[in-house]
């Protein structure tokens, strides 16, 4: 009769590691989620600020630049 008992808390105890092993996995799973979320949103986000029209939009409205006019263009010759 006592190994009955002991083998039926061994069992309990195994059980509630393997209860505890599901949560955690579980958890992990929601937060890969949404670090993949966030991932394709910054992607996304990547995407658009890379677009030539976007940096000139941003160049001449927030950082006031602009256009070179024909006087302030220098060539250089290279031999």
């Amino acid at each position: 009769m006592c190994f009955v008992g002991v083998l039926f808390g061994s069992l309990m105890f195994r059980y509630s590691i393997i209860s505890e092993l599901k949560y955690e996995i579980n958890t992990l799973t929601r937060d890969l989620d949404e670090i993949k979320n966030q991932k394709k949103e910054i992607e996304v986000q990547l995407e658009h600020s890379n677009r030539s029209d976007v940096i000139e939009k941003i160049a001449m409205e927030q950082l006031q630049m602009q256009y070179p006019s024909d006087d302030q263009i220098v060539y250089i010759e290279i031999d």
